[in-house]
C-alpha cells in the first residue's frame, strides 16, 4: 500500500543562510529538486538515505524537498513493504535523456531476445523501444535508427507464446502488476503428483538457468520456487499481498544452484513398508526431507544426504523393511553389505 512520505516539521534554524545572513540562491535547491527526479525515475524505491546521500545532504532537507515537490504538484509516494519512494502513476514527467551507448543498447536486447523468456514479451520490448526513440533528440534518433538497420529481427522466431499458455501468461502478469496472489496448479518436480496453491509472487527470475516463479506457497506454507515448465495453469485472485521487507531471493535461489556434490549430498528415496512406517511418521519434514505415501501403505522417505557406510549401516538396520529406490549407488552399496553378511552367516562360513 503507497501512502504519502512521512510529514517533518520545519523550522526557521532549519533555513541555511550565506556569511551575510541572506538566504541563498535559488540555484542550488533546484538542481537538487532535478536530481530528486532523476532519481525516482530511473531507481526502484530508494529510501531516504539513498537521496540523502545522492544529492549530498541530510535526510531531513530530503523530506523538505519532498514537500517542495508535493507543492508543485509532484506527487511522490513512499511504500512501507519496499521501504522506499516513488512517483505516483499519474506523474508523468518528461523522459530522461539517453547517451548513444544506452539507446543502443536498448535496440539490441529488444532485437535479440532470448529464446526462452517468459510471457513472450519480446514484441513489447520492440514497441516500447519505439517510443523511447521517438522521444530522443533528432540526431540520436537518427542515427539508432541507421543502427537498426543494420541489426536483424529476430523477435518473429522467439519469445512466441503457444494459444494455450496466454491465458496462464496473463495471470501471473497481473499478479505481477497489481501485487495480488495468483491460483497455480503444477506438478511435483520429484514424484509428479499434482498440487494446487495460492502464490503471492515475490520475484521473476533464472533459477539453475530456468524460468521460476518465487514467492510464499500457502500449500508449503513457507517460501518456495516454482519452475515455469512445471506451472499447468494459473489463475488470478484479489487477494493483495506484500513483499517482507527483508526477503532476499539469493537466500532462496542459492540454495537451487548446482555446488560440489561432496558437500550438496545426493538425493535419496528410502521405501518402508506398512510394518516400519510408525518409525518415521514422526520424522519433521523439511526442504530437504520430505514423506510420501506410496502404494499398498508403503511410506517413502525423501532426503538430501551425503553417502557414508555409516548411513548404510543405519539403513540395514531396518532389516527387510525398507527398500532403497534410488540412488543406484546406494542401492548397490546395501546390496554389497547385505551380501557379505549373508556369506558370514552361511553354511560355509567359519
Amino acid at each position: 500500500m503507497m501512502q504519502s512520505w512521512p510529514p517533518v516539521t520545519t523550522g526557521p534554524a532549519e533555513i541555511a543562510t550565506d556569511t551575510q545572513g541572506r538566504s541563498p540562491s535559488l540555484r542550488l535547491p533546484l538542481a537538487r529538486l532535478l536530481q530528486l527526479l532523476m532519481i525516482l525515475q530511473s531507481e526502484r524505491y530508494p529510501n531516504a538515505r539513498r537521496l540523502a546521500e545522492a544529492c549530498a545532504v541530510s535526510r531531513r532537507t530530503i523530506y523538505r524537498d519532498l514537500a517542495t515537490l508535493e507543492a508543485a504538484g509532484i506527487q511522490v509516494l513512499y511504500s512501507p513493504d519496499r521501504q522506499g519512494y516513488q512517483l505516483a502513476r499519474e506523474c508523468v514527467l518528461q523522459p530522461l535523456q539517453l547517451d548513444e551507448h544506452e539507446a543502443l543498447a536498448l535496440l539490441i536486447r529488444s532485437r535479440f531476445s532470448r529464446a526462452d523468456e517468459p510471457f513472450g514479451l519480446g514484441r513489447h520490448a520492440q514497441s516500447a523501444l519505439a517510443k523511447v526513440v521517438q522521444a530522443l533528440l533528432p540526431h540520436l534518433r537518427a542515427r539508432i535508427r541507421r543502427c537498426g538497420e543494420l541489426l536483424p529481427d529476430e523477435t518473429t522466431t522467439v519469445g512466441s507464446v503457444q494459444p494455450e499458455r496466454r491465458a496462464f501468461d496473463a495471470a501471473i502478469l497481473s499478479g505481477l502488476i497489481h501485487r495480488r496472489a495468483i491460483r497455480l496448479r503444477s506438478r511435483d518436480p520429484e514424484t509428479g503428483d499434482a498440487l494446487s496453491t495460492k502464490l503471492a509472487l515475490y520475484r521473476v527470475a533464472r533459477i539453475a538457468g530456468k524460468w521460476s516463479l518465487v514467492g510464499y506457497s500457502s500449500f508449503h506454507g513457507c517460501v518456495r520456487i516454482f519452475d515455469l515448465q512445471s506451472i499447468d495453469d494459473a489463475e488470478p485472485t484479489d487477494e493483495p499481498y506484500s513483499i517482507p521487507p527483508r526477503f532476499r531471493l539469493e537466500r532462496h535461489s542459492d540454495a537451487e544452484q548446482p555446488k560440489d556434490r561432496s558437500t550438496r549430498g545426493d538425493d535419496v528415496q528410502l521405501r518402508f513398508k506398512p510394518p516400519a512406517v510408525s518409525l518415521i511418521q514422526g520424522v519433521p519434514e523439511g526442504e530437504d526431507r520430505r514423506l510420501h505415501w506410496a502404494p499398498g501403505g508403503a511410506l517413502d522417505l525423501f532426503l538430501r544426504v551425503v553417502l557414508s557406510d555409516e548411513f548404510v549401516r543405519w539403513i540395514l538396520g531396518f532389516g527387510d523393511q525398507i527398500e532403497v529406490i534410488r540412488p543406484p549407488e546406494l542401492r548397490d552399496a546395501v546390496r554389497k553389505h547385505a551380501e557379505r553378511i549373508a556369506r558370514l552367516h552361511g553354511p560355509d562360513a567359519g
